[in-house]
């Protein structure tokens, strides 16, 4: 039973995406987590799924986080009262430079059972003459959907209808945008629940 830190991938100003990989031959239960913070000492920590059973790839989105700022961060795993930890990663934010979308995650709306709209915020192309916008919606750490919403070629806001979703259930979800091949932007991460 071990865990490995892996680079951080999707790095914008203000949100990573934060990667690790279980090991787990013997199926023993475990809870994983990621830390992070500033330095070493982290300060912030996320449990994923409740549970993990197999060898598997964990990952996470975290945010806000500061422009401009080197974060540490690492993978952990707890199995009873033992913990087991992956080496230290560090990553650096960017600036958010003039080439960077200006992006916002905004509160679910309509929410019912079954149903949500996500909504977001886009304020600044940089300078992209457009960009394609999806949302992102997930319930704990496992797994994600994506769905494409609009290609948009001036500041707008952005909502996407949602169906079949569970009830009484908590869901994170997030907007993001991309021009041609460029590196992904977030808007942040918020959350709703369904009744």
């Amino acid at each position: 039973l071990s865990v490995q830190t892996n680079a951080a991938t999707n790095i914008t100003d203000i949100t990573p995406r934060l990667n690790g990989t279980l090991t787990n031959p013997n199926n023993q239960f475990c809870t994983v987590y990621f830390q992070w913070g500033t330095s070493a000492a982290y300060g912030q920590s996320k449990a994923l799924c409740s549970s993990s059973y197999t060898s598997s790839t964990q990952l996470t989105d975290i945010a806000p986080l500061s422009p401009g700022t080197t974060y540490h961060y690492r993978i952990g795993i707890r199995e009873g009262s033992n913990w087991i930890y992956g080496k230290d990663v560090s990553f650096t934010t960017t600036g958010g430079g003039s080439d960077q979308f200006a992006l916002q995650t905004q509160s679910a709306t309509n929410v019912g059972n079954t149903t949500a709209t996500l909504n977001g915020e886009i304020t600044g192309l940089g300078n992209n003459s457009r960009a394609t916008v999806y949302f992102e919606y997930w319930k704990g750490g496992c797994g994600k959907n994506i769905v494409f919403n609009k290609v948009v070629s001036a500041p707008e806001s952005v909502s996407q209808s949602l169906s079949h979703l569970l009830p009484n259930t908590t869901y994170q979800f997030q907007v993001k945008a991309a021009a041609g091949t460029s590196t992904w932007q977030y808007g942040g991460i918020r959350t709703f629940t369904t009744n």
